[in-house]
């Protein structure tokens, strides 16, 4: 499913895609691609899988900033981050992830983004670029145009807006990856809340929550620890180790 094309005499890629005339925010340089086709199209889907499928084979994801992570031998996916030897209260069950990266994290927007792209009300039409996540540049005639947020529907800030054309120049600056997702349903049983015990599930229920080890055998869901002597426990030493994912 890839093609390969050419950014300029010196450089080429196998790419799903490409746009004439513009740089790539995820590429390592500002030039602008040619996207001279070299060669033919290799037959079939992209390899590089997606979140929620299986990308233990491809390793690697077709999303900005997403990294291949193990949960087993048999079954990796596509996630932003992972905690190791704990659940992922999204997953389909409680099965504890290994976290082995396979391959390398897809690359998010390039260093250059930062130093030669626009933003707020900065003209975009010579750069065809902006700096911040989630946005591309939209014309309001030939001789401006404005970064503005696309969301992940692809609809904009732009369209309805009176005396603008809103054609997109360039590529979208890539998004944030998206942490989360919703809690699946052995979560919401097994999952401890705050300030319930959580030594086997390794895992907690509510906003900004972690489980914290007291010492082996015994940790609670709470939203910060310290570790050493805690006085609302008897002045007992506590080690604070983190168990599972934070919520």
């Amino acid at each position: 499913g890839l093609q390969c094309y050419e950014q300029d005499g010196n450089y080429a890629q196998c790419r799903v895609s490409c746009l004439a005339g513009v740089p790539d925010p995820q590429h390592w340089d500002s030039k602008p691609w040619s996207c001279r086709e070299l060669g033919g199209r290799t037959a079939g889907e992209p390899a590089c899988g997606k979140p929620g499928k299986n990308c233990s084979e491809s390793q690697c994801c077709a999303d900005p900033g997403l990294q291949c992570f193990a949960k087993h031998a048999f079954w990796a996916t596509c996630k932003a981050d992972c905690v190791a030897g704990g659940p992922d209260i999204t997953d389909i069950d409680s099965t504890p992830w290994s976290c082995q990266k396979l391959g390398v994290r897809t690359p998010g927007a390039a260093d250059w983004v930062q130093d030669e792209c626009s933003s707020g009300w900065q003209n975009c039409i010579e750069t065809k670029c902006c700096k911040l996540p989630g946005e591309q540049c939209h014309k309001q005639n030939d001789f401006f145009g404005e970064c503005k947020p696309v969301d992940s529907l692809n609809l904009n800030s732009c369209n309805n807006t009176p005396g603008w054309s809103c054609e997109k120049l360039g590529l979208q600056t890539p998004a944030l990856p998206v942490k989360g997702g919703t809690i699946s349903p052995w979560a919401a049983q097994t999952c401890g809340r705050i300030d319930e015990e959580c030594t086997e599930s390794k895992c907690c229920l509510g906003m900004d929550v972690q489980c914290y080890e007291k010492a082996p055998g015994w940790a609670l869901c709470m939203q910060s620890c310290v570790s050493g002597p805690h006085a609302d426990d008897g002045n007992d030493t506590w080690s604070c180790t983190p168990l599972g994912p934070r919520s």
